[in-house]
C-alpha cells in the first residue's frame, strides 16, 4: 500500500440488502424532508460447527427529493442498493450516557426487487424491478 502527500479522504459506501420496514419521511419544523429505512444485510460463514448466517442493520437517511421518492417506491421486503456516506451521531441519553450511532446519508437508492410476496413469484420470491429513487 502507498500513500501519497496530499491525498484526500474518502467516505463513499454501498450496500445492498432488503429493508426492514417501510421507509418512514417526516418534515422537519424548517419544512426539510427527511426520512430513514434500516436494511438487513445477511452474511454467511463458516463455524466449527457448519455454516452459520448473521444479519447486520444499517440505518439509511434520505434528505429532499430523494426522501420523498423513496417513500414512495422503498417498501418493507424490498431489496435496495444504497450509496452514499457514513455519518456518525453521538449524543448524551437521559440518564447521562454517552450513546453514538452510525449512519449511511444516502445519495442514491435503486430498488433492484420488490417485496417477497409468494412463492410464486419470480426465482428469489421477488419480481424484478430496475427503478433508481
Amino acid at each position: 500500500m502507498t500513500y501519497e502527500s496530499g491525498s484526500q479522504d474518502v467516505n463513499e459506501v454501498r450496500i445492498s440488502g432488503r429493508c426492514g420496514s417501510d421507509f418512514e419521511m417526516r418534515t422537519l419544523s424548517g419544512g426539510n424532508v427527511v426520512g430513514n429505512v434500516s436494511i438487513a444485510l445477511t452474511r454467511v460463514y463458516r463455524s466449527s460447527e457448519g455454516l452459520k448466517e448473521s444479519t447486520d442493520w444499517f440505518r439509511c437517511v434520505a434528505w429532499g427529493d430523494l426522501a420523498r421518492k423513496c417513500a414512495d417506491a422503498v417498501l418493507k421486503g424490498s431489496r435496495v442498493e444504497v450509496s452514499g456516506a457514513l455519518r456518525q451521531n453521538n449524543w448524551t441519553d437521559a440518564e447521562g450516557n454517552k450513546r453514538y450511532s452510525t449512519e449511511i446519508v444516502c445519495s442514491d437508492v435503486k430498488v433492484v426487487a420488490a417485496p417477497r410476496r409468494s412463492a410464486s413469484a419470480t426465482e428469489d420470491g421477488a419480481d424484478q424491478v430496475s427503478a433508481t429513487v
